[in-house]
């Protein structure tokens, strides 16, 4: 008996805990990507030089496109086929928002 509620304390002790506090209202994209390269096009995405990280803007929710996923560099083995550049299966697929989330989801047609 004196283990289980010592594992419930901890359980609801941790859980308590683990909670995050809210932070407020999030940037906008405009304060978050100053001083950021950005390159407009179908989907917008902004380069930041100094952590190396590409960020996209997402503002075609439910619009389908091509997804090529691509290889930037292979593991030099031919008989796998994991070659640098080469060319993923082709997916069609969509950005959903779901809740404070977003998922890019490939119809199944």
């Amino acid at each position: 008996m004196n283990k289980l509620l010592l594992a419930l304390t901890i359980l609801l002790t941790t859980s308590a805990v683990a909670q995050t506090a809210s932070t407020g209202t999030p940037p906008t994209i405009a304060s978050y990507t100053a001083g950021m390269e950005k390159q407009a096009g179908f989907m917008t995405f902004y380069w930041d030089a100094k952590k190396g990280k590409i960020w996209l803007e997402i503002d075609k929710f439910d619009t389908e496109f091509l997804y090529y996923p691509t290889l930037a560099s292979g593991i030099g083995s031919n008989d796998i086929g994991l070659d640098r550049g080469r060319l993923g299966q082709e997916h069609i697929v969509k950005f959903q928002r779901t809740g404070p989330k977003v998922l890019m989801v490939e119809p199944n047609y």
